[in-house]
């Protein structure tokens, strides 16, 4: 096994290729599989940016709030809670395939979304 420039094997980096398939295999929608994605590999750069922890079994609640702090700093509400979701379920995923004993979701909310005037779901 070959380990010289390759992320170890419960690096995020390398999971997320994992849960790609996964998703595929229950179906989901590209635009859902994309998105959940996308919503991944910016968790992982952020963590890799701030020199926070990739492996899945050492990301905690304070990193995942960290994550959520500097994205609503860029971001709308509604999209902070997109990324919410997604990676909780990558998360949940984690749990189900063994990587991970516990969620850092565990005890924590869905960050609020405003209602904006005139909005309409869609």
């Amino acid at each position: 096994m070959k380990t010289t420039d390759a992320a170890p094997v419960d690096d995020l980096t390398t999971l997320l290729p994992d849960w790609r398939r996964h998703l595929r295999a229950l179906n989901r929608s590209p635009a859902t599989i994309k998105s959940y994605l996308t919503c991944g590999e910016s968790f992982v750069a952020f963590l890799t940016e701030q020199g926070m922890p990739r492996a899945a079994n050492a990301i905690a609640r304070e990193h995942v709030e960290a994550y959520m702090v500097a994205l609503s700093e860029r971001v709308s509400a509604a999209t902070v809670a997109k990324h919410y979701r997604s990676l909780q379920q990558l998360f949940r995923w984690l749990v189900e395939d063994g990587e991970i004993s516990r969620t850092p979701f565990e005890r924590m909310s869905a960050p609020a979304v405003p209602e904006q005037a005139g909005a309409h779901p869609g």
